[in-house]
């Protein structure tokens, strides 16, 4: 990567890292949360799979920091996932179930594939 161009797109990386992280530590606190202090019983079928799909985004947050692309997609795919499952298990306010839940992750995905599509674009050789 040629440092001149990463400088320059240096900032869109920096806020898909911040933006990431806020979404990554809310989910992970408020799902341990609700995991560890409510009743072991009542762990149902919902809550595993909007669990699973919680790993699966911050998983892709994580390896975005090391490698944008594969990173991006991985939590694209996830933010989109837990988008569909916010907007089918929400009784009503789907919407709002889809904007707080999957698109936070989207958004960061989307701003870690942008960061690796214009370092790529302009790397010479690339």
């Amino acid at each position: 990567m040629n440092k001149i161009n990463s400088k320059r797109h240096s900032w869109l990386l920096w806020v898909a890292r911040g933006f990431g992280t806020l979404v990554s530590v809310f989910w992970v606190f408020s799902l341990g949360a609700h995991a560890f202090l409510d009743d072991p019983g009542e762990l149902t079928g919902e809550g595993m799979l909007l669990g699973s799909l919680v790993l699966v985004c911050v998983t892709g947050l994580i390896l975005a920091w090391y490698k944008e692309k594969p990173g991006g997609i991985v939590t694209i795919i996830g933010g989109l996932a837990l988008s569909v499952f916010a907007y089918i298990s929400a009784g009503r306010n789907e919407w709002l179930a889809v904007l707080v839940s999957g698109a936070p992750f989207l958004l960061a995905g989307v701003l870690f594939f942008t960061y690796s599509q214009k370092i790529t674009e302009q790397t010479p050789g690339a």
